[in-house]
């Protein structure tokens, strides 16, 4: 059952993996071209920016997991038997979202 609980789970953390990339790759380049063009206020706008929408996207993403729970392990595959395994171990996973 926990086997099945991590399956179901799985790609709704890709999801909130890939946002995390979207974000962090996108301030990396950004950062990057500000510290080629010796940037320091573009770099500290950019770092600020990114750190916001980081912890806003992920905030945002763990209450959508938690305002609709189970109707998303229900289309990810939960059945009623693996419903509680996947609920405890997604309560972990996401409210741990914004630490990534």
């Amino acid at each position: 059952m926990g086997n099945c609980a991590t399956s179901i789970l799985f790609p709704l953390t890709v999801i909130g993996l890939a946002f995390a990339l979207l974000i962090g790759d996108g301030a990396a380049a950004h950062l990057s071209l500000c510290q080629g063009k010796n940037s320091t206020e573009g770099f500290d706008l950019c770092l600020g920016n990114g750190l916001l929408i980081g912890t806003a996207v992920s905030i945002f993403y763990m209450a959508v997991f938690f305002l609709f729970t189970d109707g998303l392990l229900t289309a990810f595959g939960a059945t009623e038997a693996t419903l509680p395994y996947a609920k405890d171990y997604g309560t972990i996973i996401f409210w741990g979202m914004p630490f990534r």
